[in-house]
């Protein structure tokens, strides 16, 4: 019975106790040769034998299973501990794969991913493959583990049940080197990305400093009442604002641009903007409410923002179109929207819009544009609640 306990269980050895108790019956007790028991100390003896074969056999099933349990727990650490210093050293996942088939005796494994982006069936292709003719689809192979979504370890070899489960955690293990892989793949992308734009904003930069002098000799050179004179001189400056914000907008966009956001108030700024704006901002129609809140800006940058949406919506306006400038409070928020000028849709592309736009997101608002009758952008920003 302790023999059938350490090979089946605890059931088989139960199973023995119960025929070992009645041979004993059979071939020992009286009458022989019968099921008969003449005497009450007889049964009180095979009961006793019964109960103690069954503790017996089950402390020992008990054992066995536990053994067995250390065995695996043995066999999968060792493993992991193998396959986790790989990974730490740095080997790559051919290597990785090729480990764990040996580790296992296989004749090949293969890490699979599935194609997401194909719609009429599932494409797999072969990401690390380890051994002669690796399985090249899951249902190629002997034996598979599921790594992660649209991830298999596809095996080929005689695998028993504690194995399949090794072989799991050992498969969960190169998912993440996988994924730490393409991770690393990222980051070494995103640091050359980055050296590029800051590459090409300090080419840039020396190219607008370049500029800028050679606009301010022009600017300082073209002097006079007459016509053409004052019109290139317009076009001059209006080139030099153009350059200076190519050159805010690649200082934005390469991290190098500072904010100072605090609580601004908007009647403040919408005198700095009909200020910068000069004779030209008598055509702009403000509508402001009698309170609104402060908002949470930067005041150089949000007068800025202000100023090129409303010159640009006067020089593209038109007389049935006056440029409008309307703000109201939100829950939250204060809503500043600019309107007027005609409808074109290259005025959405032009750069004094994109860097409004940049500008206003740097600060936390929100840019939106619409068209109807005239053409209108609007400003989200956050108030600080005061008044």
């Amino acid at each position: 019975m302790v023999v059938t306990a350490l090979v089946g269980g605890l059931l088989p050895a139960l199973a023995a106790s119960v025929g070992a108790a009645l041979l004993a019956d059979y071939y020992f007790v009286l009458p022989l040769h019968t099921p008969d028991i003449e005497q009450g100390s007889d049964i009180v003896a095979l009961s006793v034998f019964v109960v103690t074969a069954a503790l017996v056999g089950g402390a020992a099933g008990a054992a066995a299973r536990r053994s067995r349990q250390a065995v695996r727990a043995t066999a999968e650490a060792r493993a992991m501990t193998r396959l986790a210093t790989a990974v730490a050293h740095g080997e790559d996942l051919p290597s990785l794969v090729e480990q764990v088939r040996e580790e296992f005796g296989l004749s090949a494994v293969s890490l699979l991913e599935r194609d997401s982006g194909d719609t009429a069936g599932p494409r797999w292709y072969v990401v690390a493959s380890a051994g002669e003719s690796p399985p090249e689809r899951p249902y190629e192979a002997d034996a598979e583990c599921p790594v992660a979504e649209g991830l298999v370890l596809a095996a080929r070899g005689s695998l028993s049940g504690d194995d399949q489960q090794v072989l799991g955690a050992c498969a969960a293990e190169l998912g993440m080197a996988y994924e730490h892989g393409r991770l690393a793949l990222r980051a070494a992308a995103t640091d050359d990305l980055a050296e590029a734009e800051r590459t090409r904003a300090a080419l840039i930069r020396v190219a607008g400093e370049d500029l800028r002098e050679r606009l301010r000799t022009a600017e300082s050179a073209l002097d006079g009442p007459d016509p053409d004179t004052v019109t290139a001189l317009a076009s001059v400056r209006r080139a030099d604002q153009i350059v200076a914000d190519l050159d805010d907008l690649s200082r934005l966009h390469g991290g190098a641009f500072d904010l100072y956001l605090r609580p601004v108030d908007v009647n403040e700024v919408l005198t700095a903007v009909l200020d910068d704006i000069g004779p030209g901002g008598r055509t702009l129609e403000v509508r402001l409410p009698a309170s609104l809140p402060d908002v949470i800006a930067d005041a150089a940058l949000l007068t800025r923002v202000l100023t090129a949406l409303i010159a640009d919506g006067l020089r593209s306006g038109a007389t049935e179109h006056a440029t409008v400038l309307l703000a109201e409070a939100l829950p939250g928020h204060v809503r500043i929207r600019v309107s007027g000028g005609r409808t074109d849709p290259s005025r959405e592309d032009s750069l004094a819009l994109r860097l409004s736009r940049d500008l206003t997101e740097a600060m936390g608002g929100t840019f939106d544009t619409e068209e109807s009758e005239a053409f209108g952008v609007t400003l989200t920003l956050p108030d600080s609640g005061h008044r």
